[in-house]
């Protein structure tokens, strides 16, 4: 959304009013159950709740979240796109941080929480307020994400005019950022050796109460927005070395590249970038009376704009279309077992984490897949009974329809109410490309497949040829 530059840095002056505002109440984050399988042939043998320990602090520290408020005004709506939404030229608007002080954890898998805080909030408008008895505020509150650094950079960056930097002020306040890139927890582990995730929790808007001059709750709900899907891999070091234990996973259907713009976007961006977000099915434009903030989500597809497979110049995607077709977006993330699991060479297991959001608008069938990032092994599913391969067959789902129908992988809708807001685990293991299809009672496919070599193709676009290591 803004460009950054790399320059000195200078402390960031004080932009706008500030207010502080008391906060009291208390709230349930409804954690995210990960025992269901996901495209697999069984469900998995020992039931995995995402607990405190999984979300993005360390256990005894203080839970944090960030509140948005806004005030909502007949005048201070307008038509954006052809809807009602909030003017971003005349919203009243407010960002801050809350701490929960008293955090109890509970065996069915929620986390209670309490606070009775003074919050400072930052103003859209750079001039503060407070609530009033006689107004009508929401207020929505997210759990987990970052603070984004190119915007923190931008904010910071003297040598650029008033205008980029105050604008980059504002987006550094009313954006939370998931990009698993941008965070110091996801997929680490904590003191305890267990794995911390940042994945969103969040209550979605709701009518805003003011009690004794602070902003009062009772159990607010938190709840997961996407999809987290758990990865357990059984490890072979016996056919890999412990240091190519690296594991790529692709999408054309989820993306973790982007995050929750809880401020106008008509305020700031201009009118062909505005059509272009809209032609992506991007609607982030405030609207408080509706409870889900799911169409907050801002995709930076960009960043996910992959070049082709058959560009040997290494063209840069932006400008490969005219001679390579329709452009590729496709979300990655490769888990490099031997960097973030030091000391677990010996491992029986990897196990990490990867959460999306559903991409808004597909102009193709996506595909979701998990595969060795780089070639020389397979990643197959975990297969029922007693089977000659315990594991087999790549593990890969996709939006199909019907008559476009192959069989090729399951059919799996992330958009669908079932699998949003859901936590599923899914169990693969290091092995040779044999597939389990039988016939005529014998392995269809018994030998090693040379193809397996081709793998590098699924992420090693900077070189031509195969990789032989």
């Amino acid at each position: 959304m803004l460009n950054s530059t790399d320059v000195k840095q200078a402390t960031v002056e004080n932009v706008g009013e500030t207010s502080r505002i008391g906060i009291s109440g208390n709230a349930c984050v409804e954690l995210a159950d990960v025992s269901t399988s996901l495209g697999g042939n069984t469900a998995t043998t020992r039931a995995v709740s995402v607990n405190s320990k999984h979300l993005p602090l360390i256990e005894g520290s203080e839970l944090k979240a960030r509140i948005f408020i806004v005030r909502v005004d007949k005048d201070a709506k307008t038509m954006i796109d052809g809807k009602e939404a909030m003017d971003g030229n005349k919203v009243v608007l407010g960002a801050g941080e809350v701490k929960f002080d008293e955090v109890s954890y509970n065996s069915d898998g929620t986390i209670f929480a309490k606070t009775n805080d003074m919050v400072e909030f930052h103003w859209l408008n750079d001039k503060a307020f407070t609530p009033k008895q006689n107004e009508e505020w929401y207020v929505c509150g997210i759990i987990g994400g970052e603070y984004n650094p190119d915007f923190d950079r931008e904010r910071k960056n003297m040598s650029l005019d008033d205008k980029t930097r105050k604008r980059a002020e504002k987006l550094y306040h009313f954006y939370v950022d998931f990009d698993p890139n941008h965070s110091p927890y996801h997929n680490q582990l904590d003191a305890n050796g267990n794995i911390r995730v940042a994945v969103p929790y969040a209550t979605g808007w709701m009518k805003l109460q003011m009690k004794d001059g602070k902003i009062n709750f009772e159990k607010w709900k938190f709840r997961l927005l996407g999809t987290m899907i758990r990865f357990k891999v059984k490890r072979n070091t016996d056919l890999v070395k412990p240091e190519g234990h690296k594991y790529a996973f692709a999408s054309s259907q989820i993306t973790a590249r982007g995050g929750f713009l809880m401020m106008p976007p008509s305020l700031f961006r201009s009118s062909s970038d505005l059509a272009m977000d809209h032609s992506f099915g991007l609607d982030c434009e405030l609207r408080p009376w509706n409870t889900s903030i799911e169409s907050n989500f801002y995709w930076m597809y960009e960043n996910d704009r992959q070049i082709h497979f058959n560009n040997p110049g290494n063209v840069n995607p932006l400008d490969e279309s005219a001679d390579y077709g329709s452009p590729l977006y496709e979300y990655r993330y490769t888990f490099d077992a031997s960097a973030m699991r030091k000391g677990k060479e010996k491992a029986e297991y990897d196990e990490f984490y990867v959460w999306g959001m559903p991409i808004p608008k597909l102009n193709y069938i996506g595909q979701t897949m998990l595969t060795a990032e780089r070639g020389g092994f397979m990643l197959g599913r975990k297969q029922k009974g007693n089977p000659r391969y315990p594991y087999a067959d790549e593990w890969l789902v996709g939006q199909s329809k019907p008559q476009e129908w192959s069989g090729e992988f399951k059919v799996l809708d992330f958009k669908n109410k079932k699998v949003k807001g859901c936590g599923f685990s899914v169990e693969v293991g290091v092995c040779r490309p044999r597939f389990s299809e039988m016939r005529d009672g014998k392995p269809a496919y018994p030998w090693a497949n040379p193809l397996e070599r081709l793998a590098v193709t699924n992420s090693k676009t900077d070189e031509m040829g195969f990789h032989d290591t």
